[in-house]
């Protein structure tokens, strides 16, 4: 399909191959989006929440899980082995790796919560609810594929809680947290590809 190369705004427009369709120009290039000819023209507004939803989840996609992911169990790695413990970390790196937990938990929180505002249209408690966030994320996308009856997040509380039992004494506790953000990133993948692909 050609792109345009106009300053067109992003909205619903019929479709450039021809189709009895409308297709969503996203200000830039032709989407994947497309709805049938109908009474009228969809709305743009609709669109633009659409359009929002799914750039954030693009950016959640990866970031969010795998920030949270690798921030906590670095920073119950640096706690293991603090300065006072049995297997003391040396001074120079425990700075440094105390800087790139908060990184990575700060960059997945700020994500999260911006998924979560663009599923909900407003700033919530839930949506700014540091690591609930996200299991607040996935219950939203699963509601969304899967209708109102949907189960929650149970199996990803469940893990965490587990991977809260054991994150100090077993090497386990980054496997069952990696666990958990490959869920999440299948679900919004298939939520995107859901989405994106009609």
């Amino acid at each position: 399909m050609q792109e345009s190369t106009t300053t067109t705004p992003s909205g619903w427009y019929p479709d450039p191959s021809g189709q009895p369709q409308w297709r969503v120009w996203t200000g830039s290039q032709w989407s994947t989006m497309t709805r049938p000819y109908g009474t009228s023209r969809p709305s743009t507004p609709a669109l633009l929440v659409s359009l929002n939803q799914i750039r954030s989840l693009a950016r959640a996609r990866y970031f969010a899980p795998f920030g949270y992911f690798a921030g906590l169990n670095l920073l119950v790695s640096i706690i293991g082995n603090w300065p006072s413990g049995p297997h003391p970390l040396t001074h120079p790196w425990l700075l440094p790796l105390l800087g790139a937990s908060a990184f990575f938990l700060i960059m997945a929180w700020a994500i999260s919560a911006q998924a979560v505002r663009s599923f909900q249209e407003s700033w919530t408690f839930w949506a700014l609810l540091p690591v609930g966030n996200q299991f607040v994320l996935t219950a939203l996308l699963r509601k969304r594929l899967l209708g109102p009856f949907a189960r929650t997040s149970s199996g990803d509380l469940v893990g965490i809680a587990m991977w809260m039992i054991v994150a100090t004494s077993t090497p386990l506790a980054g496997i069952i947290t990696a666990l958990i953000a490959f869920g999440q990133v299948q679900l919004i993948n298939a939520y995107l590809n859901t989405a994106t692909l009609g």
